[in-house]
């Protein structure tokens, strides 16, 4: 993989986040397809990839030689490190992202994510290792502190650490994703940092990107916006080019079947099926759209995944299939209303 410059970048590019059960290999390439300018992979656990989990190596490959990062989440530099080796040497991401935000009970147990900044001298310290050691140029994913002060000066050392680029996630970790997003903590950290910043946090339609700018932030980052939804960044795009963004109902509901069928299609191809459940990914894509609910229940109905562990990999990806053609019945169905 080419090493990725920020310059290289269109204006205010847009990312796609690093989210656990959704930025599988084959979403991640349909939103490059959708105008995504950067990917990052499902967190990868460094546990896990030391002790040859196939999993973590399959949730960090590359389909479509797109820019693209690897995010590790691991408790120590040390274990961090070891996994970064490895992923760097087998997969050659455009960088290595390490998660130091994750807000899941089961990531602070294992005192990895957000329980990182719990002291304020591992986070740099995590960061200073791997750049001293890797080729692969090395990024952090952060969530704010309640104090403005606290929060500045975890960035800063992270930047003096070696970090490449900077994510930031505007809310504390005790918020999770619940109320709003602090921008301006965000916008903060720009003003005092020389290395891009990424803004992440309440970003959902081109009103939200538009208003984001104005934070002066170097990139963008959506996450919970792009589940289901890979097109809100040719939305996104579309808007700041000045288009009008304003879909119809109808053609909303098109363009969600046709990238479901797209997203089917890369599975299959790809031989990923049996590593999602499609069903899950299926009831994502008809959020906001006419008649939700009755589609959601009626994909919820459909074949039950039964005795899944008895099953070869093959005849999962087989029963998954045959799953989601089902799925895309229903959705033509209601389209049809």
């Amino acid at each position: 993989m080419t090493k990725i410059m920020f310059s290289h970048f269109p204006k205010h590019p847009l990312f796609l986040a690093p989210m656990a059960d959704v930025t599988n290999p084959a979403f991640r390439m349909l939103c490059h397809e959708k105008g995504a300018d950067f990917t990052l992979t499902e967190m990868i656990n460094a546990a896990g990839f030391l002790s040859d989990d196939p999993s973590a190596m399959e949730r960090g490959i590359s389909l479509d030689q797109k820019p693209y990062g690897i995010q590790i989440v691991g408790p120590s530099a040390n274990s961090i490190l070891k996994a970064a080796l490895g992923l760097e040497e087998k997969l050659h991401p455009s960088v290595i992202d390490i998660n130091m935000g994750c807000p899941s009970p089961k990531i602070l147990k294992d005192k990895c994510g957000a329980y990182l900044l719990n002291d304020m001298s591992v986070p740099p310290a995590i960061i200073s290792t791997l750049s001293e050691n890797l080729k692969t140029p090395v990024t952090a994913k952060i969530r704010v502190f309640r104090d403005e002060e606290k929060t500045i000066s975890l960035a800063e050392s992270l930047e003096d650490a070696g970090a490449f680029w900077l994510s930031v996630h505007a809310r504390t970790a005790a918020q999770g994703y619940s109320g709003k997003a602090n921008w301006e903590i965000v916008k903060k950290i720009k003003e005092n940092l020389s290395i891009p910043v990424i803004l992440n946090g309440d970003i959902f339609k081109p009103d939200d990107l538009k208003k984001a700018i104005e934070t002066d932030c170097d990139g963008f980052m959506i996450g919970r916006g792009a589940i289901g939804n890979p097109a809100v960044f040719e939305r996104m795009k579309e808007s700041l080019s000045g288009k009008d963004f304003e879909i119809d109902p109808g053609e909303e509901f098109r363009q969600r079947i046709s990238d479901f069928k797209r997203y089917c299609f890369l599975l299959d191809k790809y031989n990923l099926y049996s590593h999602v459940n499609i069903k899950s990914h299926a009831q994502w894509f008809t959020k906001g759209l006419l008649n939700s609910r009755e589609m959601r229940l009626e994909i919820a109905g459909l074949q039950k995944e039964t005795r899944l562990r008895h099953l070869s990999e093959d005849e999962i990806a087989d029963s998954r299939r045959v799953l989601a053609e089902k799925i895309v019945e229903v959705f033509e169905k209601y389209f049809g209303c």
